[in-house]
């Protein structure tokens, strides 16, 4: 019933997490077991039943708060599926993962790929890019979370997590985005809707480096350049008129970003993979 509840991370000392412990903790919506050796108790109603027949009960779909809300991290080796009962068949326990997949949670594994470690900032961003295939990595076990991220990229990346959208454009107008890249469909759905308008009217240079400006009004646009309440900036970088500023007041209010610290957003430096998916 703790209300206030909105994210927690379960750490590896943890071994079991008992039946209800978050029940009506309705405003809950992340949790990452950073351990692979966790168990989540559900009570199992019906001791007739054999653990080869267990049919899992309504008695633990809430026990992590609503189940089409909350989104449940963890580690990949943690979703072999075993369940573990006490003798009476009164008492399930199950992975994460397994729970998850039973009783409706979104599950997203953090340790897909090797270069991005438990703890990060971007651990759980990575995940969920992952996941929702937002972006697949650089391969099949690299994210490379310190690279720049390219225009071309960054489009590509919006366009997935709004669910690729159809553009209606049959033709770019862009010199340099030729049909079959990876982004092309992705640049004219963005120029489409508004999100970039290009370079220039015969560029949109998708191999260059992507700005923290440029991404957050990207993402800004992208959300109907929704007005920010918030009027005054902390950032002694940004001024007034620059064109990623509304966007900017707009993230910072909204959590999308703090800015590289206190007094300095560096609208201008380049933004990294890691920082896109995490915006």
């Amino acid at each position: 019933g703790c209300t206030g509840l909105i994210e927690i991370a379960i750490p590896a000392s943890v071994s079991e997490v008992f039946a209800f412990v978050f029940n009506n903790c309705d405003t809950l919506k992340t949790m990452l077991f950073a351990g692979s050796n966790t168990y989540i108790t559900t009570l199992i109603w019906d001791t007739e039943e054999t653990a080869e027949d267990l049919t899992l009960t309504e008695s633990g779909r809430n026990m992590l708060g609503p189940h089409e809300q909350v989104v449940v991290y963890g580690l990949s080796a943690n979703s072999n599926g075993d369940t573990h009962h006490e003798a009476d068949d009164t008492i399930c326990e199950m992975s994460p993962r397994y729970y998850a997949e039973q009783f409706g949670y979104t599950f997203y594994a953090t340790d897909v790929f090797e270069d991005v470690r438990q703890g990060k900032y971007y651990t759980i961003p990575v995940a969920w890019a992952y996941g929702r295939g937002v972006t697949n990595g650089k391969d099949a076990t690299h994210f490379a979370p310190g690279d720049t991220c390219t225009r071309g990229q960054v489009v590509r990346f919006l366009w997935n997590a709004m669910g690729q959208p159809e553009p209606t454009l049959t033709e770019c107008p862009f010199e340099d985005v030729l049909e079959g890249k990876y982004y092309y469909e992705a640049v004219l759905w963005a120029l489409e809707t508004g999100v970039t308008a290009g370079k220039d009217d015969f560029h949109f240079a998708p191999n260059e480096s992507c700005t923290r400006g440029q991404v957050v009004t990207f993402i800004w646009n992208a959300m109907g350049k929704p007005e920010p309440t918030i009027t005054d900036c902390p950032f002694v970088d940004v001024t007034p008129g620059k064109y990623y500023y509304t966007a900017m007041l707009w993230a910072l209010e909204n959590g999308i970003t703090t800015g590289l610290d206190e007094t300095h957003f560096g609208p201008n430096q380049t933004c990294t993979r890691a920082q896109v998916v995490t915006f």
